[in-house]
Parts: C-alpha cells; sequence; structure tokens
C-alpha cells in the first residue's frame, strides 16, 4: 500500500453518497481465520445437579445475548438514538457565499426486540475486537452483515483528545462523518463504501460513538470474511510521501455467517435483493436506453452504469398491508441510511442499508417507480 491508495481512499470516502464505484484501490491480501483448536471431549458422566447448573449458566448466557443484541438494534436500527427529521433548508459552503440545499425527510421507527433477534440475532458478533492505531484505539462493539452489506457499532478513543473524525448532526443527515486533513489515522472495510454516523449524545471529547454502515463492491458470499484495514502514522497521512512510515494493520471482522436475503423479481427480469437490512437493486441495460444512466470513470475508461437518482420511490408493501416507503423524492422522504450505485461485476448493483429493519418474509411486493417486484423464494 502507497501513500497514494491511502489519500484515494481517503478522498473516495469523504463522497460516496448516490456515486458511481470503481475498483478499490486497496486491494490487500485477506487475512485469513486461525483455525480454533478442538477441545478434548469429556467422556466422564455428569451429575444430575451439574447438569441444571449448566442449563442455568447456558440460560443465563442466552439472556444475556440476546440483551446486548437488542441494545445493539435499538441504537443501529431503532429510533433510540435517532430523531424523525423534517424537510428543511440549510445554507452548504460552497466556498462562493453559499448554498441552500434542501434536505428531506426522514422518519425513524422503534425496532421491536423480538422480531429483531428472530431476523438478525444469530448473526450478530458476540465479542469485541480491537484495533491499535498509535494513541488511537478502534473498538467493533457489535457487528452484523448479509452479502450486500455490513453493519457495525464502533468507539474511536483517543486519551489526548479524539480529532480526527469531522462530524455534525447535519453530516450524519448528509454523507456521514470523513476524517480531518490532519489526521493520523483512516480504517476502512476492505472493498466497500462507506457512509459513518455518529451518536453525537453518546460522544465526547475523548470517545467517539459511532454506527459504520457500507455496502460490498461485489457480493461477500456466507462463510466469508469482511477485512478491515487500518493506517497510522505519527503525521498526518496526508502529508507522507514515504509510504514505509505508514504502520497499516488488517482485522477480520467475525462476521461469517450472512444474514439470508429473498430475491423479487419483475417481469423484465430486474431483480431485488432484499435482506432485514438492506436491499440489493439491478437494473437491466434498457436502463441505460430509457436515460436512466450515468457516466462513471476516467475519460479513457469511461463506463455507463445505471443512476441511482432514477430510483424515484421505492416501498416494501407488506402482507398485513403496512408500506416501508424507502425512497420519495417527490415527497422528498429518505428512508435509507446509505445509498451507492455503479456496483457488482458489472456495475449495474445499486445497494442501499435501510433506516430500519423489515421481515423479507412478510413482504407481499416491492415496488419501484410505480413497477411491481415478486418474491420469487
Amino acid at each position: 500500500m502507497t501513500d497514494q491508495d491511502i489519500r484515494a481512499k481517503m478522498q473516495k470516502a469523504v463522497d460516496h453518497k448516490l456515486s458511481g464505484v470503481q475498483d478499490d484501490p486497496w486491494l490487500a491480501q485477506r487475512v485469513m481465520n486461525r483455525a480454533k483448536e478442538e477441545e478434548p471431549v469429556m467422556k466422564k458422566k455428569l451429575s444430575l445437579s451439574v447438569v441444571f447448573v449448566l442449563v442455568g449458566i447456558l440460560l443465563v448466557g442466552t439472556a444475556l445475548a440476546a440483551t446486548i443484541h437488542t441494545d445493539f438494534f435499538n441504537r443501529v436500527f431503532g429510533s433510540e438514538t435517532r430523531k424523525d427529521v423534517a424537510e428543511h433548508v440549510e445554507i452548504i459552503d460552497n466556498g462562493k457565499g453559499g448554498l441552500e440545499s434542501l434536505f428531506p425527510k426522514r422518519e425513524y421507527v422503534t425496532m421491536d426486540a423480538e422480531t429483531a433477534e428472530q431476523l438478525i440475532g444469530a448473526q450478530v458478533m458476540s465479542e469485541p475486537v480491537t484495533v491499535h492505531m498509535g494513541n488511537h484505539t478502534l473498538t467493533i462493539l457489535s457487528a452484523v452483515r448479509d452479502e450486500n452489506a455490513l453493519v457495525m457499532e464502533m468507539t474511536l478513543e483517543n486519551p489526548e483528545g479524539e480529532k480526527a473524525l469531522v462530524f455534525s448532526q447535519l453530516l450524519n443527515e448528509e454523507k456521514g462523518a470523513y476524517f480531518a486533513d490532519d489526521a493520523p489515522i483512516y480504517f476502512s472495510i476492505e472493498r466497500a463504501a462507506e457512509m459513518i454516523w455518529v451518536d453525537m449524545e453518546n460522544s465526547t471529547d475523548t470517545c467517539v460513538h459511532m454506527y459504520y454502515y457500507c455496502v460490498f463492491f461485489d457480493d461477500l458470499p456466507d462463510g466469508e470474511t469482511p477485512v478491515l484495514t487500518a493506517a497510522f502514522a505519527e503525521q498526518p497521512l496526508s502529508t507522507i510521501t514515504d509510504d514505509s512510515r505508514i504502520h497499516t494493520v488488517e482485522t477480520p471482522i467475525p462476521v461469517e455467517r450472512a444474514v439470508r436475503t429473498t430475491v423479487f423479481s419483475a417481469e423484465d427480469g430486474e431483480r431485488i435483493v432484499l435482506s432485514p437490512f438492506s436491499m440489493k437493486v439491478t437494473l437491466t441495460a434498457e436502463d441505460n436506453e430509457r436515460g436512466a444512466a450515468m457516466a462513471s470513470g476516467s475519460e479513457q475508461q469511461m463506463i455507463v452504469v445505471p443512476d441511482p437518482e432514477s430510483l424515484a420511490r421505492i416501498d416494501i408493501v407488506f402482507e398485513d398491508g403496512n408500506t416501508y416507503t424507502v425512497i420519495d423524492k417527490d415527497g422528498n422522504i429518505d428512508n435509507t441510511v446509505y445509498m451507492c450505485g455503479g456496483l457488482g461485476a458489472d456495475a449495474m448493483d445499486t445497494r442501499i442499508v435501510l433506516n430500519r429493519l423489515a421481515d423479507p418474509e412478510k413482504a407481499a411486493r416491492i415496488l419501484i417507480n410505480g413497477i411491481t417486484y415478486s418474491r420469487t423464494d
């Protein structure tokens, strides 16, 4: 990895929302999980009292795990740390006196812990993972993934003051936090585009509490391990010209098991892959002919990919008659956390992280711009 790689990755982190994505500049080799040693089999018979004690311990452990999961669900998928946002106008500094920007309405719902546990509880990471980067400590508290997206709860700490990230409530509504120009650290999931949502109420001067949402450039099949790559130095990474002064750490995130997805298809063959917290929309070549496309890449390597902006309205209609409006551009409603286009092997995928949990098995159909997608599995 070179300093150019790091600067390119940091620049991409600033603006991924609703944009085409090309090759990942970091092509680091994946870190293989260490095989766990098998424990010897206990052949001695256990007394009935010991069995009762062991059962009791297992029940307590299960209850504790469920409680930890519930806290995670509430923070990353529920309304515990988020408030509904009304449509509002903000003045954005564009270096030319400011530009008016209309921010969409966002709605959050109370998360049902029992349903969440049934949908994704078994796949949630059970033990925290810590990454040290000089004076900075990144702790991944919990994580869960499907084949399209990964969601993590994290803290970033520095006892001398944590200033590596630039964040605000307005950035939470826009593209998320980003690394400061003078940041001596950087971290990212390999081959993924990300959005960092900072919990303003639970962050301090020395500890930033955040939720990391990312979509994979390509499907990450069940059984494979996402890898977090961290870089750090004794000076701002953006000022380094000698890559030997940059330290890197690769950390596998122990979420090999992917949450199950459900496929929905339209009559023309277009597909949607839905999980409880993400959606992958794969458009066909005809969309390019309809003008629902955008150019991406350099002048020498220009490609045409589906434009996420063409997804003007997305509704998930459930069997009980309730509807989750994911996007409604006419109504200026955006109930996504993160959205990125130009993904997949042919750059035809748009991947979306939802701002709430949705049970795919209870979804009767999905509507995109009025076109019906029916469940196929």
